[in-house]
């Protein structure tokens, strides 16, 4: 989670524009505040994992870039769980309504979107560096030291 989610709910609670400032229903107004921040966040979270760009959009926050580095060692681990998962139940992990097979479908789905969202990173780093190559030579000619 970003940030601490105590104060953010008390700068909700005391700015002026908040909306739920008495309790609704049998709910008090920090239960309902912090029911809407604990599902934005949520959400956020289920965006970076399931998302297939590396850019997640947070409305009032700004956009948060996933790092190569990170999410490649993130593919490592949940491959040595697929491995793992194949390896355990080896008779269980492809019938449907085992928990081996739902395990294994959930990591699969994550492995797909994280790997796609590798493969954009990884565009965008080739398609800088060859950006780069090209304003060195542009600037120093065939003397350019690559």
């Amino acid at each position: 989670m970003v940030g601490n989610q105590v104060i953010i709910n008390g700068q909700i609670m005391e700015h002026p524009d908040n909306p739920i400032k008495d309790k609704i229903g049998n709910r008090e107004a920090q239960v309902i505040i912090y029911t809407i921040t604990d599902e934005y966040w949520k959400e956020w979270r289920r965006q970076l994992t399931n998302s297939e760009k590396p850019n997640v959009q947070a409305i009032g926050l700004g956009e948060f870039r996933l790092m190569y580095g990170k999410s490649k060692s993130y593919l490592r681990k949940i491959l040595r769980k697929i491995r793992y998962i194949k390896v355990k139940h080896p008779d269980k992990y492809d019938k449907e309504n085992t928990f081996a097979n739902a395990i294994y479908l959930s990591l699969l789905n994550r492995f797909r979107s994280t790997w796609s969202q590798v493969d954009e990173i990884k565009k965008q780093v080739n398609y800088n560096l060859e950006n780069w190559k090209q304003k060195k030579i542009a600037k120093y000619g065939d003397k350019a030291i690559l």
